[in-house]
């Protein structure tokens, strides 16, 4: 043939001579174009090898039969500069079997390849090559399968072409090794369709360097099957479609990423079960939507995400008739971020972290599993979070006290910075958890919706937890069952409360958890919504330990309501006070031991029974020199207006309204302690009272009771309290060690004496309670009723 030109083989007749042998066919030009190559016949066509090369370009290749079947081994066409031609294979009435088929341009661009049959079609590798551009894959099969090894077309400095597999409608499978479109500028779109059978694949890939990257569509009526299915674009990239409209779709990764521009949508639907591994959008702008449905079965994920670097992220939603079980799921823009919506008909919910900056959090199923389940966000605008709920907080207490109780507003950074100044003086960190119920009076609140909690710790972001699977009325009515089983439980030495605590713990702790570890939480501070004031939160458990066994504890009317500065109580001095007799209520035997106790180990006065009276309570009388005040007496808070509630002296009562009278804020108390006080169940006015008693008193801290504890266990914490507050470095932490000590029955009375691992000696009980004898004091109700009120450091 000529080295410059060949005619063109149309060998239909040649071809129908020689059917049954095989030969090899090639136009070869080597600084010209090369010939096409057509091969036609009515019946079966059996070659070798085919090639078609030019110099400045090749030849087309055509095998046509028009009901036979057409097998042959490699087919190549190539050229240096110009472009390849293209490879068609057509067989309306039979099957084809191919080798390996090439198009190639080593300069120039890449020719397309076509194969289209009624019958079945089974090839190996497929490569269009182009340096500026390849051309487009497409195989067709009417009525039966498509079976592949690895298909390629890739262009390094231009645009890459389409991959096209399609069965149609006639129970035609598609089975298939890697599928990838490659390219510098731009890459093609891959559909893989079988409209009537299944589809098992490798990798599935659309890659642009510098460019944009084209969609992926996956397609059957019956199980859909790949491995990583990839559409990644230096600007844009393309959306990815998978879909089982009659069975399920299982798949590994599925990701749409954008160096610099914006990310494709992603969505998977199975009438069936849908199973992936993980799911990410990810855009240098915007990202995409994800969405994942099943429609009769479960969906089974890895983490999902949406995440825009410089704009806007997508909604993720999830549907499934049975179970969702995921991994976190995260939606995050840097101007704003997704909806994350998961719903079941019938199953369960269960997921890692559900996070999401801006966007709303939707999760609903009739068996949902809130032990399982986290919801993170972090709130995109803190101060406008954290002023509403300080200023809703505010009002509530300034109605109580009927008054302007001059809050000092605070910002989130500002909370921050307290915290860290505590850390600094005493090496305590604090984590500061607003328990939000929802805002049923303002749709339009960001408090409104779901339960939520709050958090902000030393550094980071301020976050909110969604807590799902609980319903307000749901939650106050726990926490009343979870109060009244711990004040009955503990005579029968059973342990009835703990499935509650558990309970309580997974709701409003086990979300929590994590951030806690990371930051290395040592002190929680709770400011509680109305109806949560009332639980003791230190008893709540997590199946092996109570929560005060982890942290100390604290409760704060709101942060802007309390003093947050640290000062020592090393050398401080204590005025002790109490009353053991009363005209109307019961005695209080164990007072005057109580007060000898305390006063033995710290310094300062003693007022009992008659001296216990407001003028010795005054600031004239304190000035600086007791930072702790000690009342053993009577305390009541009760419903209705702060009026109804006091604190019974030995010949009067002072009133919660009365007590700014004392002056106690100008001298500087830091502790308030009320060892016999009984705060109302269930009455907001009884729940303000309590967790607004440094508000009333004036003083920094106070440590109070939610019940009326039986003397025994609370001469046997306080004892231990003040034994405590001598080396810890934080009120709240001389309150937990106290409160361990009891749980661990280091406390203990037995005949007649008080008994403790961490002090010298015993202490002799007075006579009413010297028939006490082998107590054990573990149970919650001695302890746990215990809070501290204020700035817990």
């Amino acid at each position: 043939m000529s080295s410059l030109a060949v005619a063109d083989i149309f060998s239909q007749s040649l071809s129908n001579l020689y059917q049954p042998t095989t030969a090899n066919l090639n136009a070869f030009a080597s600084n010209g174009r090369g010939g096409d190559v057509t091969l036609a016949a009515k019946g079966n066509i059996t070659t070798s090898h085919i090639s078609a090369f030019g110099g400045i370009g090749s030849g087309n290749v055509s095998v046509a039969s028009q009901v036979g079947d057409i097998q042959t081994n490699v087919i190549f066409s190539q050229t240096t500069t110009g472009s390849s031609g293209t490879v068609n294979l057509d067989t309306p009435g039979g099957d084809i079997s191919v080798n390996h088929i090439a198009s190639y341009a080593q300069l120039g661009s890449g020719g397309d390849v076509n194969l289209k049959a009624t019958g079945g079609v089974r090839i190996n590798n497929i490569a269009s090559f182009g340096q500026i551009r390849s051309g487009n894959v497409s195989i067709q099969s009417r009525d039966r399968t498509i079976t592949t090894a690895d298909i390629q077309t890739l262009a390094p400095n231009g645009s890459s072409g389409n991959i096209s597999l399609n069965t149609f409608e006639i129970d035609g499978d598609i089975q298939s090794a890697n599928l990838r479109t490659i390219a510098d500028a731009k890459s093609g779109q891959i559909q893989v369709v079988a409209a009537d059978g299944a589809i098992l694949t490798e990798d599935l890939e659309s890659i642009a360097e510098t460019g944009d990257s084209d969609d992926i569509t996956v397609a059957a009526n019956q199980q859909v099957t790949t491995q990583s299915i990839l559409s990644l674009g230096g600007e844009d990239s393309g959306d990815i479609a998978v879909t089982s409209s009659q069975s399920t779709v299982t798949t590994e990764d599925i990701e749409t990423l954008a160096e610099t521009g914006n990310s494709g949508d992603i969505q998977v639907t199975a009438k069936q079960d849908v199973q992936t591994q993980a799911i990410h959008s990810q855009g240098g702008q915007n990202s995409g939507d994800i969405a994942v449905t099943s429609n009769q079965g479960n969906i089974t994920t890895a983490d999902i995400a949406s995440q825009g670097k410089t704009g806007e992220a997508g909604n993720i939603i999830l549907y499934a008739e049975k179970d969702i079980t995921t991994h976190d799921i995260t939606s995050t823009g840097a101007i704003s971020s997704g909806d994350i919506n998961l719903t079941t008909l019938t199953g369960r919910i269960n997921t890692g972290s559900l996070h999401t900056d801006t966007g709303s959090i939707h999760l609903n199923s009739p068996l949902m599993n809130a032990a399982n389940l986290t919801v993170h966000s972090v709130v995109a605008n803190s101060d406008k979070t954290l002023s509403e709920l300080e200023t809703r907080l505010e009002k509530e207490f300034a109605a109580y006290f009927g008054k302007n109780l001059q809050p000092t507003p605070v910002t989130a950074n500002q909370i921050q910075t307290h915290l860290v100044d505590i850390q600094q003086q005493t090496g305590n960190r604090s984590a500061v958890i607003y328990v939000n119920l929802p805002d049923i009076t303002s749709p339009q609140s960001s408090l409104a919706g779901d339960v939520k909690l709050v958090v902000i710790t030393p550094e980071g972001e301020t976050q909110t937890i969604t807590v799902t699977g609980v319903e307000r009325a749901q939650l106050l009515d726990t926490i009343k069952d979870f109060r009244a089983k711990i004040a009955t439980s503990y005579r029968r030495e059973n342990h009835s409360y703990l499935p509650i605590a558990q309970q309580l713990y997974q709701w409003l702790i086990s979300p929590l958890e994590e951030t806690f570890k990371t930051a290395n939480i040592d002190t929680l501070v709770f400011s509680m919504d109305g109806g949560l004031r009332s639980l003791p939160i230190a008893a709540l458990h997590d199946g092996e330990q109570f929560l005060v066994e982890k942290y100390s504890l604290g409760i704060i009317p709101s942060f802007g309501l309390i003093n947050p500065t640290y000062k020592t109580l090393e050398n401080a001095q204590v005025l002790a006070t109490g009353a053991s007799q009363f005209t109307d209520k019961n005695a209080l035997p164990a007072v005057p031991v109580e007060l000898s106790v305390i006063n033995q180990m710290w310094n300062g006065d003693v007022f009992l029974n008659e001296d216990f009276i407001r003028f010795n309570l005054v600031e004239s009388r304190l000035g600086n020199r007791y930072p702790i005040v000690h009342l053993a007496t009577h305390a009541e808070l009760n419903s209705g207006s702060v009026e109804n509630s006091y604190i019974q002296l030995w010949n009067e009562r002072l009133s919660l309204s009365d007590m700014p009278q004392l002056g106690w804020k100008d001298a500087e108390v830091e502790l308030l302690t009320l060892s016999a006080c009984r705060t109302a169940v269930d009455n907001p006015g009884a729940e303000l009272g309590f967790a607004g008693l440094t508000v009333a008193s004036g003083a920094k801290s106070a440590l109070a009771s939610l019940w009326s504890v039986s003397d025994e266990g609370t001469f046997a914490l306080m004892t231990d309290f003040y034994h405590q507050l001598q080396s810890a470095k934080v009120k709240s932490e001389a309150l937990r060690q106290a409160q361990l000590s009891m749980i661990q029955e280091q406390i203990q009375i037995e005949a007649g004496e008080l008994r403790s691992a961490g002090m010298r000696g015993t202490v002799i009980l007075p006579p009413e309670l010297a028939d006490l004898t082998n107590t054990s004091l573990s149970h919650p109700y001695y302890w746990a009723g215990f809070t501290l009120v204020g700035n817990p450091w």
